[in-house]
Order: C-alpha cells, then structure tokens, then sequence
C-alpha cells in the first residue's frame, strides 16, 4: 500500500512542476492570427496567438497597455502644448525679423542674423516634437485597437480566430498637422 501512495505522491510532486510546461492535451489550440491581418489591424505582434494565452496572461497584457496608452496620450498632450508654445514664439520671431530687416543696414546686421538662427532653431524642434506627436498617435492607435480586442477576448464577444477577424472594428489614427 504504502508503494501506491509513493507513487502517488512523486506523481502529484512531478505534475505540480511540470505543468507550467507542458500543454493541457485536452484544450483545443486556436489557430494564430495572420501577420499580415494584424499589421492592417494595428494589433501588437505579441498577441498573434491570443487565443492560446491563458486569461491571467491576457488580463496582466491588458493592464499594461492601459498603463502605457495613459502614458502615451499624457506626453503627447504635453508635446502638442509644447508645439504650440514654439508655434507662438516663431510667430513673435518673424515679427521681429520684419521689423529688423526694415531698419538700414540690415543685411549685415547681427540682430538679423541672431534672430534668424532662433527661427531656424525653433523650426528644428517644431519638426522634433511634430514626429513625436505623430509617433505617440500612431502607437496609441495601436495599443487601443489591441486593447480592444484583448477586451473582446476577455469578455467572451470573440470566441475563436475567427470570429475575431470577422467583427473586428480597427481604429484610425487622427493625425492632425500644424
């Protein structure tokens, strides 16, 4: 008797450790999600095979997205203030530079030539941070459209692969250009 229960135990013992690694033979696997659906869709490459990943996985997935999409709009709302802000000080710039380029003399002036080089340099960080609000939109239409679909998965909407790339709605990105 006690032979059985010792193999009982070694059997629980190796079952408790193997399990992480191994595959539940029962559960039926998903098919993944085409790379190319994904790229037309925005959805993040670490969860082409989403349906195969368990809940807990996909929950921990869906709470970090949320975090860095939060993240993402706040800079991007503070680089657009800070385009703004740029946007006002070239306009003053420029007022200056005609007003300057009025007196005699002009051409050879070094208040021209300072002031021309604050223009030049302002334009330099306007395209800097233009490329970053672009950037900041264009990921944060990724983390919603994969947010969006996490959700769906979570929640039961989408059942397989493909119901999912049947009913799913992808965002646009709003770009909007100064």
């Amino acid at each position: 008797m006690t032979g059985i229960n010792e193999l009982f135990i070694h059997h629980l013992h190796i079952s408790k450790y193997s399990s992480d690694n191994m595959r539940n033979p029962f559960r039926k696997i998903q098919n993944d999600f085409s790379s190319q659906w994904m790229e037309e869709h925005r959805i993040l490459s670490e969860y082409k095979s989403a349906f195969n990943m368990s809940h807990c996985k996909l929950r921990k997935g869906l709470k970090r997205i949320k975090k860095e999409h939060y993240a993402n709009e706040s800079n991007e709302k503070e680089n657009r203030i800070n385009l703004e802000k740029i946007e006002r000080e070239v306009a003053q710039l420029k007022i200056k530079q005609g007003n300057i380029q009025k007196e005699p003399g002009a051409k050879e002036s070094l208040k021209l030539r300072a002031v021309n080089l604050d223009i030049s340099t302002r334009f330099a960080e306007s395209e800097t941070l233009q490329k970053a609000v672009t950037d900041s939109t264009m990921k944060n239409v990724d983390l919603r459209s994969t947010k969006s679909l996490l959700e769906k998965i979570l929640n039961g909407t989408y059942k397989t692969t493909e119901d999912a790339m049947k009913e799913f709605i992808e965002f646009r990105p709003t770009v909007d250009t100064p």
